[in-house]
């Protein structure tokens, strides 16, 4: 049986290797005290002594179960045969333990380049700009189109400081390298032969690098973590988080480079101790009429709008500030900022994704990129399964066009964003049997 980097994965969306946890998961005071602006770093005991692999693994264990969930922020580079381009983006990460993740990336200007969930051993991946999604089972993502290998790869060097998951068989072997533990992890599965090789240092047991093999012993891929720093507190002691992670596959096709700039562990994804709830700012500013909206998942906390002809982008940040401050609302509390990212005017989509980016940068909130015609049709909120085509004045006596199905309460794209004249919206919808809402 060959060993996949996505094996490893897998177990991570289907929960193989987890027990009960014995405590809830704690935010530590050191964390309050950074978002506060506090410059003192908490201080990190030293690690316990280990003796044999059994004991690395029941503390590499107690780590894992203990962060139920994560929010990451971080820059990817990413270069190497497998892509056309050297390329760099910003991205964001949550992942809910035992079987969730999901990863956006956008490029440097905030347009999304894709949008990854993984659950329960399936995949779905969405590549918004294009209109295109594929989906699947996670051991088939690697061969998925020229991203599927990096993103792979990106996923493993993002959790792995974890120290990965194991299962009750592996077999386990500790060995001592000069001021290093390392760790072999052999998979039953993979008939003894060492599919994972850990290091860690000795004084604090944080992952130093870990190397995959697949069963004839090739290395697959390397993933190097360095500049680890405390991000907070859980039931198995202090986590702490690699600032830089290096990553390359064995063949060195495609390598990364992973700068993490905002991590935070909690029982919920939002902050603050409230549960699951996401607190995310809307920012609206495609066309002149633009607004400003706050909400608690669903559940509208306070908006606004105003015309924004001649303001020269000067009315939205007081907007935003009134809007938080009617909620009575801290940015520093915000979990997402969703602006959208056309079609519209150019200056308008420029002055609202400067800002949502601004935003994110001082208060550690995700930036989520959205359609401002996906946006309109997701506010239609049909009763029945409909086709819906919405079209937004693009001046010069063209149109903004998009198709949606609604189906089982989610939007399915049927035609990407598109530059029409008014007579060929007739032509664009010529193939589509059903009756289309405009």
């Amino acid at each position: 049986m060959r060993f996949s980097p996505n094996a490893w994965i897998d177990r991570v969306c289907r929960g193989t290797a987890r027990r009960a946890p014995t405590k809830g998961l704690l935010v530590g005071a050191a964390v309050l005290l950074l978002q506060a602006g506090c410059a003192r770093a908490p201080v990190i005991p030293p690690a316990p002594l280990i003796t044999t692999a059994e004991e690395l693994v029941i503390l590499l264990r107690e780590r894992e179960i203990a962060v139920e969930t994560l929010k990451v922020q971080f820059a990817v580079e990413a270069s190497g045969a497998a892509l056309k381009v050297p390329q760099r983006m910003e991205a964001a990460m949550v992942y809910r333990r035992p079987g969730t993740i999901r990863l956006q990336t956008f490029a440097r200007m905030g347009f999304p380049v894709f949008d990854l969930v993984l659950a329960d051993g399936q995949y779905r991946l969405l590549y918004p700009m294009q209109g295109k999604s594929q989906k699947g089972s996670v051991a088939e993502l690697d061969h998925k189109g020229a991203l599927g290998a990096p993103i792979s790869l990106g996923l493993l060097a993002t959790l792995g400081s974890l120290g990965g998951m194991f299962l009750p068989t592996d077999q386990v072997v500790l060995r001592e390298e000069n001021d290093q533990y390392v760790l072999d992890v052999m998979p039953v599965s993979e008939g003894g032969n060492v599919a994972r090789r850990l290091w860690f240092t000795r004084s604090t047991l944080e992952v130093a690098r870990q190397d995959l093999f697949d069963a004839s012993g090739a290395l697959q891929a390397t993933m190097v973590y360095q500049d680890y720093r405390a991000v907070g507190s859980t039931a198995a002691g202090p986590l702490t988080w690699p600032t830089r992670v290096q990553a390359e596959d064995g063949m060195g096709r495609t390598k990364l480079v992973l700068t993490f700039h905002d991590v935070i562990a909690g029982l919920g994804l939002g902050r603050g101790g409230r549960g699951s709830l996401m607190r995310v700012l809307a920012i609206e500013t495609a066309t002149p009429a633009q607004s400003v909206a706050l909400l608690d998942e669903d559940r509208l906390l306070a908006d606004a709008s105003y015309d924004a002809r001649g303001s020269r982008g000067g009315l939205l940040l007081p907007t935003v500030d009134q809007v938080l401050r009617k909620a009575g609302v801290a940015a520093k509390d915000l979990d997402a900022v969703a602006v959208s990212i056309g079609p519209g005017s150019f200056t308008g989509l420029r002055v609202g994704l400067a800002t949502a980016k601004g935003l994110a940068l001082g208060t550690g909130a995700a930036v989520v990129g959205v359609s401002t015609l996906e946006a309109l049709a997701a506010a239609y909120e049909p009763a029945a399964e409909v086709t819906i085509c919405t079209l937004l004045d693009a001046y010069r006596g063209e149109v903004y066009l998009a198709v949606f199905k609604f189906l089982a309460g989610r939007l399915e794209r049927l035609h990407t964003d598109a530059v029409l004249a008014p007579e060929a919206v007739k032509e664009a919808l010529a193939d589509i049997e059903q009756p289309v809402h405009l």
